[in-house]
């Protein structure tokens, strides 16, 4: 049972860990396939990558919040409020009205994520990715991002049952007494006698 225990905790983590979702290969992804030296192209590839990592770490009104800010007590300490997201420059204020004004009874986690994909067909649209392999690569990559982030919500949703800790935690205590008696044991083959004789007698 306790190795059981343990596996799970190890898998949790590292499964966890494999998929964080770190922006650098993403953003690594759309800066060399959105070409383009001109500022407008530059600002499409911030926006790109803005709006992935919004995803990530940033909230919404009414306790709507976002991946991490759901799950790490340091990014919601960090961003306490929409305030504290748009003076970070991860969302600009007429980004932060048209999310008050989506109407969705669920968690709107994703709805950066779309609004990069917007860009991103823009871009290929006008030109800018020269070729459908291209667009598909960074698609992909913008994906394999997004499926990280809902790996980490479902982890966070489902947590491992308080009751099987606590499980364990009585179950190798007990086992622990259990063999702190049990296994002490006389050895009643031993017959030998101590000798009194060579004691002096007062």
């Amino acid at each position: 049972m306790l190795a059981f225990f343990v596996t799970v905790i190890v898998d949790r983590w590292k499964n966890i860990f494999a998929n964080i979702g770190f922006i650098e290969n993403t953003a690594l992804a759309i800066a060399t396939l959105v070409r383009g030296t001109e500022p407008e192209m530059v600002l499409t590839r911030r926006t790109i990558i803005r709006y992935l990592v919004l995803s990530q770490a940033t909230t919404i009104p009414n306790f709507q919040v976002l991946v991490f800010r759901d799950i790490s007590l340091k990014v919601r300490r960090r961003f306490p409020n929409i305030d504290s997201i748009i003076k970070s420059g991860f969302l600009q204020e007429h980004e932060a009205v048209i999310l008050e004004e989506i109407d969705c009874p669920y968690n709107k986690y994703w709805v950066p994520i779309n609004w990069a994909s917007a860009v991103l067909q823009k871009v290929f649209v006008e030109g800018k990715i020269t070729a459908a392999p291209l667009f598909n690569a960074a698609w992909q990559e913008v994906k394999t991002f997004r499926s990280n982030m809902a790996i980490l919500c479902n982890f966070d949703w489902v947590p491992i049952p308080l009751a099987y800790p606590q499980v364990i935690f009585v179950a190798v205590r007990f086992y622990f007494f259990m063999c702190l008696f049990t296994r002490q044991h006389l050895d009643m083959t031993d017959t030998r006698t101590v000798c009194l004789a060579k004691f002096p007698n007062f």
